[in-house]
């Protein structure tokens, strides 16, 4: 991998993320907004946790949003209001049309794998994923959640739970 495609990475992920929050909390500052419920969830991902092979880059660029990245963010966002909540998630893999297309080589091997390190034993929907984003967003249910990121992987783990003869 060259430094080129790290940066990339690093670009794309961290940088977009820190210049997206920066600018929210600039408004929010800036425009005196009396708003309430103002929250912002950004997004990890279960490689910042684990690491992915061959994906340095991007793991380490969701390892720096769902960890340092977003606690500074939440502790900078109190100083302009103190009701302002920053969170994270950190997504497995998505059942989208883009991860199908990814898993089309051999789609029955990496099912099998998915399955034997996910406790729950099912892909995470693109409907799971949003539903913590509005709990999360929510002040009737969130509202003292701050500095958090919730893993929504159907508990993912980093090691094989599942005998490969219990995986078929």
């Amino acid at each position: 991998m060259s430094h080129a495609d790290w940066r990339r990475v690093l670009d794309v992920n961290v940088d977009g993320t820190f210049l997206t929050c920066r600018e929210w909390l600039r408004g929010i500052r800036d425009y005196a907004t009396q708003e309430k419920n103002l929250s912002a969830v950004v997004f990890g991902s279960e490689a910042g946790r684990f690491g992915v092979p061959h994906c340095a880059p991007y793991a380490a660029s969701k390892a720096a949003i769902q960890i340092g990245l977003l606690r500074s963010l939440a502790r900078d966002a109190v100083d302009i209001r103190p009701d302002i909540r920053v969170n994270a998630i950190a997504p497995g893999p998505i059942q989208t049309e883009q991860y199908l297309k990814e898993c089309e080589e051999d789609r029955a091997a990496q099912w099998r794998e998915a399955k034997a390190t996910v406790a729950l034993r099912k892909p995470v929907s693109v409907e799971a994923v949003a539903k913590v984003c509005l709990f999360l967003t929510s002040d009737n249910f969130a509202s003292n959640i701050t500095s958090q990121c919730i893993p929504v992987d159907s508990e993912k783990q980093e090691n094989l739970l599942w005998p490969p003869q219990f995986t078929t």
